[in-house]
């Protein structure tokens, strides 16, 4: 005999049906029900399975019950509750219809004079509200299981068997295409027990799990977890072919996330120390209602900065970029977010180089600029080495320029993006940063001048513009390898949104002439960051003892210029400041007509082309500067 119904053909069916058919059935069903509880209600009480009290009483109110609790059960919106969405709710909204179906009862007895038990009622609200519950919970996990008949599901692990944990397995349902094959959880109390039937495991059992269900995902389920937790958390998995989730962060929550809302963990989630929050009246006290102008807006640093003066009250916002196409970018992105936030803030771009004296002159000048963050650099070591006429042109001139405009035109605050390069150079880049970092000190002491100069340094930032992190996961989507210079290579990191809120926040601490210093937490192995990301893709590291894994790691050797660890201090110490996460040095510079002779020979260099004469005069003592072995 040929089967037809099919699981597919079912789903087919109900799919096709329309709300309105659904509720129909659904009143249908309940219509056939109401005196059938009635019955049952009887039967119960008085102890007899075909009780004779319609010949007495009148068969009647088996007709008259369903035509008033019908209309009472869609009043109060019974129907429209979607089957597959049944929850909670669902459950008061059902006690509160067969209560209010009971009642009906009674009144039917006292106006039609009926000779019913006093405890008929009673009984047939709770059977009722049994029936109407079981009902919709089976319809649910039928609907369900015709949805999910056909759909290839995905073996997980939850680690955190707590409140998240348990609001995530459930806000999964069973309808979804997840499948939890346990939770793991490091406290003994839980460790057995079970979970909307999923047992609690040990973490020393995750590999068997995993290898037994064949796990490709683990859920982290841990809202309230530190930074470095979630690191420590993310290394039991290193050497497992899986990828890792998480719920959102407590912060996230509170902001309204939901926890079923599943992301993948981020290097931000992992590398550095918890962000600090920051401090409201260090970011508006150079912000809020001041006309801003920030250089290289569209880089990773500058747009970034750019977008916090926005959200921080900056009543005009001067977006100073050489990139046409960098410049249309923020600007798009600046201009969405006003209107989206009802920002009220002139938004100014301006196209064009740092090094043209004229132009960044008129711009302070016509839009009354009040602080200066200058974030405007060729920042990529490589390229700059190649390169060094240019790159000292518009990292050296271009903040000479700034500055200087900055100072003549009553800017209040001048804050320079220095980096960590600049302490020691090694490579041009940061030698050009270096000599930046000496003109501003040296205008922050000159006479009759009212602008606050300082400058902020610090490491490299996760996922800008040419850094690893982008290249990894480039070199990760394509099979690999990925590419380090040197095994012993480290690195400070630290998100682009705390690197910027620091800097702001730094700026506004300034009385000039100071060096800040972000809190970069400990440097990291580049090596390891790539074991990490390799991790969190869910792919398996190749080596020699592992030669079926999925990535491999292959040395490549130092790039000139390249150091193998970067430092913040040139010497001494560092001293506290108003924030637990800037520190702040005053160090010493350089004389002012020694710098003004070492500047117009390096001007003369750039002007001529003449790249041995430009790297003489960058070996200056002053400036720190010498070649990478």
């Amino acid at each position: 005999m040929k089967t037809w119904l099919t699981a597919g053909s079912l789903r087919s069916l109900v799919m096709i049906l329309s709300r309105k058919k659904k509720r129909l059935i659904a009143q249908g069903c309940d219509v056939i029900a109401v005196p059938i509880v009635l019955w049952a209600a009887y039967a119960m009480r008085l102890s007899d399975w075909w009780p004779a009290f319609w010949l007495v009483n009148g068969s009647y109110i088996f007709v008259i019950l369903p035509l008033l609790a019908i209309p009472i059960f869609a009043k109060l919106g019974l129907y429209r509750v979607i089957t597959r969405a049944v929850g909670l709710g669902f459950l008061k909204l059902s006690a509160l219809a067969s209560g209010l179906a009971a009642l009906a009862i009674y009144g039917l007895m006292y106006f039609l004079d009926l000779k019913i038990p006093r405890s008929v009622p009673i009984i047939f609200g709770l059977s009722f509200w049994a029936y109407i519950t079981s009902s919709r919970l089976t319809a649910k996990h039928f609907l369900d299981w015709l949805i999910s008949k056909d759909t290839l599901k995905e073996n997980v692990l939850i680690f955190g068997a707590g409140s998240a944990g348990t609001e995530l397995v459930y806000s999964l349902g069973h309808g979804s295409n997840i499948a939890v094959k346990g939770f793991i959880d490091d406290d003994p109390m839980l460790q057995g027990a079970t979970v909307f039937g999923s047992k609690i495991f040990p973490r020393d059992q995750i590999r068997i799990l995993v290898e037994r269900h064949n796990i490709r995902t683990i859920l982290l389920a841990i809202p309230s977890a530190s930074r470095s937790q979630r690191r420590d958390i993310i290394e039991i998995f290193e050497d497992l072919p899986v990828k890792v989730k998480t719920v959102p962060t407590m912060s996230e929550i509170v902001r309204g996330a939901r926890i079923e809302s599943l992301k993948d963990i981020e290097l931000n989630d992992l590398l550095g120390r918890d962000p600090v929050p920051p401090n409201p009246d260090l970011i508006s006290r150079s912000i809020f209602k001041k006309s801003i102008c920030v250089t290289g807006a569209g880089g990773s640093i500058g747009s970034e900065i750019s977008r916090q003066c926005l959200l921080a009250g900056a009543r005009r916002l001067v977006i100073f970029e050489i990139s046409e196409y960098a410049l249309y970018t923020i600007d798009q992105i600046l201009n969405e977010l006003r209107l989206q936030e009802g920002i009220d803030c002139d938004i100014v771009p301006v196209l064009g180089s740092v090094t043209n004296q004229e132009l960044v002159d008129r711009t302070f000048k016509l839009y009354q600029v009040e602080t200066v963050y200058h974030a405007a650099a060729y920042k990529h070591v490589p390229l700059v080495e190649a390169n060094p006429i240019e790159g000292l042109h518009n990292n050296l001139f271009g903040t000479q320029v700034t500055a200087t405009a900055a100072m003549n035109n009553g800017v209040d605050r001048f804050i320079l993006i220095s980096s960590d390069k600049a302490v020691r150079p090694t490579n041009v880049m940061g030698a050009s940063k270096r000599v930046a970092e000496l003109i501003i000190q040296d205008l922050a002491i000159q006479e009759n001048q009212m602008t606050i100069f300082t400058m902020v340094r610090f490491g490299n930032v996760l996922g800008s513009s040419g850094s690893v992190v982008p290249l990894f996961k480039k070199q990760i989507e394509y099979g690999g390898p990925i590419t380090v210079t040197d095994p012993n290579v480290s690195r400070f990191f630290m998100s682009v949104a705390e690197a910027s809120s620091l800097v702001i926040q730094a700026g506004s601490m300034a009385k000039g002439g100071e060096v800040f210093l972000l809190d970069m937490g400990q440097s990291i192995l580049i090596a390891e960051l790539a074991k990490l990301m390799i991790s969190l893709s869910g792919l398996s590291l190749k080596t020699d003892e592992r030669p079926n894994g999925d990535i491999e790691i292959r040395f490549t050797g130092l790039r000139p210029g390249e150091k193998l660890k970067e430092e913040l201090l040139i010497d001494g110490s560092a001293d506290p400041s108003d924030h637990p996460k800037i520190q702040l040095i005053r160090e010493l510079g350089i004389a002012h007509k020694d710098l003004k002779i070492l500047i117009q020979g390096l001007e003369r260099a750039v002007r001529n082309s003449d790249k041995k004469s430009l790297m003489d005069l960058l070996m200056d003592p002053a400036i720190g500067f010498t070649r990478a072995k």
